[in-house]
């Protein structure tokens, strides 16, 4: 299994989101865990809202856990959240660049609300994707 951490700050400095980025192999391609506790501000942190999925596969669990326990052991989750992805990603760089735009699109919605799609098109429209 095939793993990378990054730290990405959103453009606007905002937030720092902490990624793990996992290789779950042929059938799954990339994933990107968030690692980091996102405060959503009173805003909906429900994961059909923010396009997250809760990890609910025990030998993923135990992964993480040991990944945790060994190179980010100050990691408080109890919980580990995946990146909603409409299809299979084969590349790390692919999956860290979806990343960095679930964060920038989150960091909008942290301040101001919204569905995550249309903030999606503002931003790109404003070239700030």
């Amino acid at each position: 299994m095939r793993f990378c951490s990054k730290t990405y700050r959103t453009k606007d400095g905002s937030l720092r989101i902490r990624f793990l980025f996992i290789d779950c192999g042929i059938l799954e391609g990339w994933r990107a865990y968030i690692m980091s506790y996102v405060n959503y501000r009173g805003h909906s942190s429900a994961s059909a809202v923010v396009h997250t999925i809760r990890e609910r596969s025990i030998p993923m669990i135990n992964a993480l856990n040991y990944y945790v326990r060994n190179y980010q052991p100050e990691y408080r989750g109890r919980n580990y959240y995946y990146l909603c992805r409409t299809e299979k990603v084969n590349s790390l760089n692919k999956m860290i660049s979806i990343a960095s735009v679930w964060a920038d699109i989150t960091s909008y919605y942290v301040k101001n609300g919204g569905d995550y799609a249309a903030i999606q098109q503002k931003l790109a429209r404003d070239g700030l994707l």
